[in-house]
């Protein structure tokens, strides 16, 4: 039966699109001003020879941040010497910063949260733009990239802004205006917006519907970027090395079928996720109530929709739940009797928690014009997790430090597999060996263990072994985003197309699940400094943890994050292979702390080993556990 307590090891599935994954990196914020932080270039900094003059002594930027909903978050500027200074991003995305005494051409950095997800964009101004309208958008950030002939938040980070000019700015914003010209037209822009200087209103303005429907990506290797209008699949690619000078008749984004239906469909589908929510608003639903907002085959983490909803209706912890920061990462109007969208958002319990961030979920519209639920569409539980682990054993000694990721998937429900029969799914993806990582059907159910292991974790490294299994700049080179292939085997270890996932025919992907991460995982050398692990205080140490044998247990942590949910799982065995568990799905106070009472019936025979599993999540959802064994 679906839980909604068990959302965060659940909920993933697949899309075609494998490189939809945006901008990565950056840091949260609040949506209120706060003063501004000034820091001065270090002494080692080489200013230019002839510095160009100081701006006047009044001078800010005032202009908007956000890649089609507000950013929440900061905005940087730095100067041509190397100066910067820090504002917080206010209501709806708007910010203001006073450059007086700063020193002309200017770099920005936006970075925060927007629809569930880390920012990082760039935009770039002249001495004529101070004290006017600079934009900081996916579209700027392509800007910013242009002129700089280079990944824009290296060149933030260089600090060498001499290719920064109002022509440059001028030129580079023209010619991606003409690239992108027919989709803003069908969408009301007009043709006189300028990319980086021109007010709009988030979640209002046309301006606004096309950064909805824009995306850009960036390949670090090539510096080719690919702009994706998300309703047509429409792709153009943009060498960030030739500047617009060298663009005399460039590529544009002509098709524009079904971007007016689009842009108010945008809506409309979040409106179909808040409406289900609201359903639990101050207590639970019936499950016809439920069923009402689910298309007639909804298909969700190996549920029919009648399960679904039974189970929705039944679990306390859904109610106050809500559906948040929905990002559409596609709308299919392909067939006008099949229209769907495939969107990620964040479910929140009633104090704002997240639960979890749920990927790829489709959304149908009917006949009738109305948007219903349709799941992922995948017929068994599969989703993956960026993990460092902590563990200590009760002989002492110092703690190992591992780090991965860790693919989970469950087959509850192997009658709705159709006639496709498979024992084995193979994991493909970027830091995983090249043939893979081969999960198998356990003989008497429940999670699928790694060929030969005893669990599920791809371990990247461990700072207690002599050599690591990838190696550390590997790790560094798994982007934030990354995707991951999921292809499924049968036993004689011929390829099966697994029911739900990519329609692609004739690629390898066709017949496979799709499973993302937000953020790479940590290299050993990251995880052994981190701060993140929960410490137990109760029991004392894994030592303490030996004496248990039965009966009640106080669990007491602190450092864990308080506005993500928590996972504290206790498990006991005997040799004979006896095995009890008590887990809770739960989250700690505003201070970071909490408190769980386990009780387990002492076994028939002596307790061979146990194991205390504290995990909790940083924004970017990689999990962080301590262990006592």
């Amino acid at each position: 039966m679906f839980e909604m307590n068990n959302l965060n090891r659940t909920l993933i599935a697949g899309v075609v699109a494998l490189t939809l994954s945006g901008c990565g990196g950056g840091g949260g914020g609040q949506s209120e001003s706060a003063p501004p932080v000034v820091t001065q270039p270090p002494p080692s900094t080489n200013p230019p020879s002839n510095p160009p003059p100081s701006t006047p002594t009044t001078s800010e930027f005032t202009g908007v941040a956000a890649v089609g909903a507000p950013l929440v978050g900061t905005v940087t500027v730095k100067d041509a010497l190397g100066a910067t200074k820090t504002v917080q991003i206010g209501v709806n995305g708007a910010y203001s910063v006073d450059v007086a005494g700063m020193t002309a051409p200017f770099v920005f950095r936006a970075a925060g949260f927007a629809n569930g997800r880390e920012y990082v964009v760039h935009s770039a101004a002249a001495a004529a733009d101070v004290n006017g309208t600079i934009n900081i958008t996916q579209l700027t950030d392509l800007v910013v990239n242009n002129i700089a002939g280079q990944i824009a938040s290296n060149y933030f980070d260089n600090g060498n802004f001499g290719s920064v000019s109002k022509d440059a700015l001028d030129a580079e914003a023209a010619k991606l205006k003409e690239k992108l010209l027919p989709v803003l037209q069908a969408l009301g822009v007009a043709a006189s917006v300028d990319l980086l200087r021109t007010q709009f209103t988030p979640l209002e303005s046309a301006l606004d519907s096309a950064l909805d429907v824009l995306r850009v990506t960036v390949d670090t290797d090539s510096l080719v970027a690919t702009i994706t209008n998300i309703v047509t699949q429409q792709q153009l690619q943009d060498d960030l090395k030739v500047s617009a000078a060298g663009e005399a008749s460039p590529p544009q984004l002509t098709e524009t079928s079904g971007l007016s239906d689009g842009a108010s469909d945008v809506a409309l589908i979040k409106n179909a996720l808040a409406n289900f929510s609201s359903l639990f608003a101050t207590s639970l639903p019936p499950a016809a109530s439920i069923e009402a907002t689910l298309t007639s085959n909804f298909l969700f983490e190996d549920n029919d929709g009648p399960t679904f909803a039974a189970g929705m209706a039944t679990d306390t912890s859904a109610v106050g739940l809500t559906f948040t920061d929905a990002d559409i990462k596609r709308i299919n109007y392909d067939d006008l009797a099949n229209v769907y969208a495939i969107v990620d958002f964040t479910a929140k319990d009633a104090e704002g928690r997240e639960m979890d961030r749920i990927r790829n979920f489709q959304l149908r519209k009917g006949q009738d014009g109305t948007w219903r639920l349709h799941g992922n569409r995948q017929v068994m539980e599969m989703s993956t997790h960026v993990s460092a682990i902590r563990s200590t054993t009760a002989q002492g000694g110092a703690a190992c430090v591992s780090t991965g990721i860790e693919f989970y998937m469950e087959d509850f429900d192997p009658s709705n597999n159709g006639t496709v029969d498979f024992n084995q799914v193979v994991v493909y993806g970027p830091g995983l060996p090249q043939g893979g990582v081969r999960y198998v059907r356990p003989e008497l159910g429940g999670w699928w263990p790694i060929l030969g292991q005893s669990g599920n974790l791809y371990v990247m490294g461990n700072s207690c072994a002599s050599t690591q299994p990838v190696p550390e700049a590997a790790i560094t080179g798994i982007p934030d985003g990354a995707a991951y292939l999921a292809v499924a085997y049968d036993e004689n270890g011929s390829r099966v197309n697994l029911p739900g996932g990519i329609n692609n025919p004739g690629a390898f992907a066709h017949g496979a699940y799709v499973l993302n991460i937000d953020k790479r995982p940590l290299t050993v050398t990251e995880a052994v400094a981190s701060d993140k692990f929960p410490t137990i205080t109760s029991p004392a140490s894994a030592a303490a943890l030996a004496s248990y044998n039965g009966g009640a247990l106080s669990i007491v942590a602190s450092g864990v994050n308080p506005t993500n949910y928590a996972d504290v799982i206790f498990t006991i065995g005997t040799a004979n292979g006896e095995r009890q568990e008590a887990d809770a799905w739960t989250h700690a106070s505003a201070e970071g702390v909490l408190s769980e009472n386990f009780t387990l019936t002492a076994p028939t025979d002596p307790i061979a080993w146990r194991s205390l599993r504290v995990i909790t999540y940083d924004a970017a959802r990689r999990s962080f556990m301590t262990i006592y064994n």
